[in-house]
């Protein structure tokens, strides 16, 4: 599983994120990191001679969800 955010969410990095996106005209995310790709596309050429097929899954749970 890729993490999109490929890190922890830390104060520190939200104000990196907001500083790369504001430098790069990209909307700075509230609550969340901007994605950073350059793990995943280097990985590509990789999964391309392994893998038939790449699939994009999310998931998400409501706070109140018992899990």
């Amino acid at each position: 599983m890729l993490n999109a955010e490929g890190t922890r969410f830390t104060p520190t990095k939200h104000a990196a994120s907001v500083k790369f996106a504001s430098e790069r005209g990209i909307v700075p995310l509230k609550h969340h990191l901007i994605p950073r790709t350059k793990g995943f596309t280097a990985s590509l050429p990789h999964l391309r001679e392994k893998c038939p097929a790449l699939y994009n899954i999310q998931l998400a749970f409501k706070s109140d969800d018992k899990v």
